[in-house]
């Protein structure tokens, strides 16, 4: 299916089996020390088999460079947007301040709820 701007638009069904996985991970995460975590646990807490997980993923590292870099990207479009960059010289200040906002609204690590934040599921 085409969108408008010529890009393919992704299936729903993609999109909420890819968001099954990342909050498996992040669930996971809160409860197992990261290196412990198998593909096979995080696709029993996705309630999905590890065909499916292949399919999109391959593997447990690639789910949370996925997660790492979309923040990364939300938190670089927050600073752009703050202006701080456009000040001569660089309000190194104020970029510290739109990451750390970021990084606080986020809270992956955060046992209370933080993991839909990082998530940022509207």
């Amino acid at each position: 299916m085409e969108q408008e701007s010529g890009t393919k638009k992704i299936d729903r069904r993609v999109l909420k089996t890819r968001q099954a996985i990342e909050e498996a991970l992040a669930s996971l995460i809160l409860k197992t020390d990261y290196d412990k975590i198998t593909v096979s646990a995080l696709a029993k807490e996705a309630n999905i088999n590890r065909k499916t997980f292949y399919l999109h993923y391959d593997s447990v590292d690639d789910v949370l460079d996925t997660m790492t870099k979309r923040h990364a990207q939300k938190t670089m479009e927050r600073i752009k947007a703050s202006g701080v960059l456009d000040t001569v010289p660089l309000d190194v200040d104020g970029v510290a301040h739109e990451i750390g906002e970021s990084y606080r609204q986020t809270r992956l690590f955060n046992p209370i709820g933080g993991a839909d934040d990082f998530l940022d599921r509207a």
